[in-house]
C-alpha cells in the first residue's frame, strides 16, 4: 500500500495478486449477492409500501413502514458485516475496501459471468432504492411543509379570538367559540 493512493488503486492492485477465488468463497459470494438481492427487492417493495402509506396519511401504515425500515437496515448491518469477514477471508485482514463486482471477477471463467450479472442487479436495485428513497424524502419534506402552513394559518385564525396565547398555549377564560346546543 502506497500512501496517498486511492482505494480503487490499491484494490486493483490488490486484486492482480489474488488468485481465482476457492469454491467455498465462490459459494460464500453467491449467497451474500443472493441475500443482498433478496434485502433490495424487499426494501423496494417496502418503498413503494411507504410512498402509498404517505399518500393515503395512514398513519398507522406509515408507523408500520418505518418500523419494517429499522429492521430492514439492522438486516443489511448484518450482510454488510457479512461482506467484510468475506473479503477479509479471500483478501486477508489488511485489504482495502474491494466492490462485490471486483470480487465476482476472482470468481474464475466458469463463475464470473453468473455472479458479474447477479452483482449488476444488486447494483440496479441498489440504484433504484436509492432513488426511490430520494422520492419518499422529498415527498415527506413537502407534506411536512404543508402541515407546518396549514398549522401556522389555524393559529394565526384561533389567535384573533382570544384562545391561543404565543406557542398554542390555551388561554385560561377565553373562548374560542360559541356552540348552540339547544337549537
Amino acid at each position: 500500500n502506497t500512501p496517498g493512493q486511492s482505494w480503487p488503486r490499491r484494490a486493483g492492485a490488490l486484486m492482480s495478486t489474488l488468485p481465482t477465488l476457492r469454491p467455498e468463497h465462490v459459494l460464500a459470494l453467491r449467497k451474500l449477492l443472493d441475500e443482498l438481492e433478496t434485502h433490495h427487492t424487499q426494501h423496494l417493495t417496502l418503498l413503494i409500501e411507504h410512498r402509498r402509506a404517505l399518500g393515503l396519511a395512514d398513519q398507522g401504515l406509515l408507523a408500520e413502514c418505518v418500523h419494517r425500515q429499522q429492521s430492514a437496515a439492522l438486516a443489511l448491518r448484518q450482510i454488510e458485516h457479512n461482506r467484510a469477514a468475506l473479503l477479509r477471508q479471500i483478501a486477508g485482514p489488511k485489504a482495502p475496501p474491494m466492490t462485490l463486482t471486483q470480487l465476482a471477477r476472482l470468481a474464475g471463467a466458469t463463475h464470473a459471468p453468473a455472479l458479474l450479472a447477479q452483482a449488476l442487479r444488486v447494483r440496479t436495485l441498489m440504484a433504484t432504492c436509492m432513488q426511490k428513497q430520494t422520492v419518499l424524502a422529498s415527498a415527506s419534506s413537502s407534506l411536512l411543509g404543508h402541515v407546518h402552513t396549514l398549522v401556522r394559518q389555524i393559529a394565526r385564525n384561533l389567535s384573533e379570538t382570544g384562545a391561543y396565547a404565543r406557542g398554542a398555549v390555551v388561554n385560561q377564560g377565553a373562548s374560542s367559540g360559541a356552540v348552540d346546543l339547544v337549537s
